[in-house]
Parts: structure tokens; C-alpha cells; sequence
């Protein structure tokens, strides 16, 4: 005896077969993006050379490639651009670039800044406050120490109950 297979089972295994051909497509295709780097904050840019010692303050706003850089009343709308390499994040956009190369501290870059205004020059860049801290790794002993735990005592100075007062004993 054939099987016989209804319109509507038909429908629902070919949706099935479908659900399950597009979740490993997005998978396969998914886990060869990397994100941007986390450039977002308050930064400090400290002139190299003999030049000015005077610090300049730097915004940085990102949202993905995205970036907006502000220094002063000047603004500047950056765009990540792909393929940075060994770790140097380079942007640019409205006349100016910005390079960062990574050094062995996390929050502190060689910074080669280039705007309108300003020629080429090179900083030595800390990030001073970031947008979004990072949470520690649990695998990682915190800087804090914990909250004391609450002290054992119920209410009014009684020793607290283990069971509801509520129930039969």
C-alpha cells in the first residue's frame, strides 16, 4: 500500500526542510564575521616628538563600523574600514582618517590622526573612560571586593524560623 502524503503535511515538511536550510546557512555564513573593535569613549591623545605636550581630549561614538569623532567643536562621521591589520583599526571620512595600532595595554593606542585643520601627526592615545566597560571574565578574580553577606539574625533580634509559622509542626 503507497503512502499518501496530504497537501498540507507536504507543506509543513518542505517549511521544515527550509527553517532548517536557512538556520545553517546563516551559521556557516555568520561565524566568519568578526566584530569591530571597541573604540567608544573618552580619549586622551598625547603628542609625540618635541611638539606640543599640551593633551588633547577626544569623543569617540561608535555603533559598528560606525564612528563619530569630536575634538573640540570640531565633528568628524568615520566608517571602519575592512581589513585592518594585526589588530590596527583604520577609519575615515568627511576629510580626516584616523589609525590606531594596538599596543601591548588594552586601552592604549599609537594613534595617527589627520584632519582638515590639522596635518598628519602621531599621538600616543589612552582611552580614559570607555562608553561601554567591560565586565570581567568569570574566570578572572574581580577588582572589588564582595558585599558582606547578611547577618543571621530574623526580625526584632530573634533568630529567624526554618520553616513557616503558618504550618502545623
Amino acid at each position: 500500500m503507497p503512502i499518501r502524503i496530504t497537501n498540507a503535511a507536504a507543506t509543513y515538511t518542505i517549511m521544515l526542510l527550509a527553517l532548517i536550510a536557512g538556520m545553517w546557512m546563516i551559521l556557516a555564513f555568520g561565524s566568519t564575521l568578526e566584530a569591530p573593535h571597541d573604540l567608544a569613549g573618552e580619549w586622551e591623545l598625547l603628542p609625540e616628538g618635541r611638539g606640543d605636550p599640551e593633551p588633547i581630549a577626544m569623543l569617540l561614538e561608535q555603533s559598528g563600523r560606525y564612528v563619530r569623532m569630536r575634538m573640540g567643536e570640531q565633528r568628524f562621521d568615520l566608517r571602519i574600514e575592512p581589513n585592518g591589520a594585526g589588530g590596527r583599526v583604520e577609519m575615515s571620512g568627511d576629510g580626516a582618517s584616523l589609525r590606531c595600532d594596538p599596543s601591548p595595554s588594552r586601552d592604549v593606542y599609537r594613534v595617527t590622526l589627520a584632519t582638515p585643520q590639522l596635518e598628519q601627526r602621531r599621538y600616543s592615545g589612552r582611552i580614559t573612560k570607555r562608553s561601554y566597560p567591560r565586565t570581567p571574565a568569570a574566570n578572572k578574580p574581580q577588582d572589588v571586593e564582595p558585599a558582606p553577606a547578611k547577618s543571621n539574625v530574623g526580625i526584632m533580634g530573634t533568630p529567624p524560623t526554618t520553616h513557616p509559622a503558618t504550618h502545623a509542626h
